[in-house]
């Protein structure tokens, strides 16, 4: 094995042929997980536009609308774009307007997972994402494969240094790769999302239309019992009930959406499996193209994260450049952030640290966004390296409460405005969320959020 490794820095030796300059000591360096977004198509809730207000009748939802409108999402900045050949899967539709709604009240998210899930695997297996994700990491800017300069720059390994270990074969060169592995490739997530825009009054309709069938089951009910004795009707009062109370429910919710649109999505989180035996095995077959082919790299579920946001029309006119569009726009960029937010603080392996950019005041870009609130805390943590392996580790060296959060949520006009479409007063010159506690703090240090 360690003639196999040896082998296998010699290549790197030849074939890299970019260096990481040296960074400036303010330059805060730190290796951000990677991160493939692909959309699902195909799932697409076809609705009843025949009734719309004429307004609403305007706004474009169709697939293409809202495929373009995903294309225009920033990418998340606390990770490294990862961008692979395969942008989106396709699956068959099932969703009418009853489980979509059913779906979205969360009483059938579990089965809604159980039956989409195993398709979505399918379908990156299929395509074979796993290996593209690992093909990436090892290919240059220009798609060379068998390349280490994204390793490099992403991991902030410096050639000459590596060159000199290999030359030596110092037992820490011979570990700068698997450390590279576990930094760098064991952090590989690769989220599938599935996006709706929907107009409101088609739910609304049928949401009229369920209460109004319930109130009648329980009008019959009550019908059958007339005339009969105090306790039958007491009876068929008391079945009624339930009927009644639910049909009020879906009255009240139908009322609150009878205009406007609703954004929806579920987002499927997955990440790399990348352990020391894929690792040894893959190094084994360097530069061997059908034996990479025939390798089993697998994507291990995370979780998955269900999102919804209500836009009635009236927050379409609070001022004049808050245009249906333009809400739109920035309601679907803030459902998928949150979306992103809720499976960072539910998953611990997805949490991603952010740099402490200075320390009077304590401060760094993370902000509402991410959902941080008043009570967030955060794990201050420093990078150490084994002195004999060269391995580097995040220890623990304190925890901060937020103290003034930033506001970095994305706006898409330029005033800025809540999600209720009232103007909103933000600190432009913020840098950043600033924190209180802990102690002998400097720049370079990271944070991570404490579920």
């Amino acid at each position: 094995m360690v003639q196999k490794i040896t082998i296998f820095h010699l290549i790197l030796l030849i074939t890299a042929t970019a260096s990481i300059s040296a960074q400036n000591q303010e330059d805060i360096k730190y290796n951000r997980s990677s991160l493939t977004m692909i959309y699902l198509t195909g799932q697409s809730f076809h609705e009843d536009r025949s009734n719309l207000d004429p307004e609403d009748a305007k706004i474009d939802n169709t697939p293409q609308a809202v495929k373009n409108l995903w294309d225009n999402y920033p990418f998340p900045d606390k990770y490294d774009e990862h961008l692979i050949p395969s942008s989106t899967i396709n699956i068959v539709s099932t969703l009418d307007g009853k489980n979509l709604l059913e779906v979205m009240s969360g009483k059938k998210q579990k089965e809604d997972i159980k039956n989409l899930q195993p398709q979505v695997d399918q379908q990156l297996k299929a395509q074979r994402v796993a290996h593209q994700v690992v093909r990436k990491w090892f290919s240059s800017e220009d798609g060379k494969f068998w390349d280490m300069s994204t390793i490099q720059r992403r991991g902030f390994y410096n050639a000459t240094e590596i060159e000199a270990d290999i030359a030596k074969q110092d037992v820490r060169g011979m570990t700068k790769l698997a450390d590279a592995g576990e930094e760098l490739l064991n952090n590989s997530f690769v989220t599938v999302t599935d996006l709706h825009l929907f107009a409101n009054k088609p739910l609304s309709d049928l949401y009229y239309a369920i209460a109004a069938e319930l109130t009648d089951k329980a009008n019959e009910i009550i019908r059958k019992a007339r005339g009969k004795d105090m306790a039958t009707q007491l009876a068929a009062s008391i079945q009624s009930a339930p009927y009644l109370l639910t049909a009020t429910g879906f009255a009240v919710a139908a009322a609150a959406i009878k205009d406007g649109f609703t954004v929806f999505s579920k987002t499927f989180l997955y990440k790399l499996k990348w352990n020391d035996e894929i690792q040894a095995r893959f190094y084994q077959n360097w530069g061997n193209d059908a034996a990479f082919e025939r390798m089993n790299f697998e994507l291990e579920f995370i979780g998955v994260q269900y999102n919804k946001t209500k836009l009635n029309r009236g927050v379409f006119n609070k001022a004049p450049n808050r245009k249906p569009e333009v809400v739109i726009k920035q309601a679907v960029v803030r459902n998928i952030d949150e979306a992103f937010a809720q499976l960072q603080k539910d998953n611990e392996v997805f949490k991603p640290m952010v740099p402490i950019i200075g320390t009077d005041p304590i401060i760094a870009q993370v902000g509402l966004k991410e959902s941080i609130t008043a009570k967030s805390k955060f794990n201050v943590l420093q990078k150490t390296e084994d002195p004999i392996t060269g391995k580097t580790r995040w220890q623990k060296v304190g925890v901060v409460k937020v103290d003034k959060i930033w506001d970095n949520r994305y706006y898409a006009g330029e005033e800025k405005f809540d999600d209720e479409g009232n103007r909103i007063t933000v600190d432009d010159r913020a840098k950043g969320t600033t924190f209180k506690g802990g102690k002998n703090i400097v720049p370079g240090m990271m944070l991570k959020l404490i579920k």
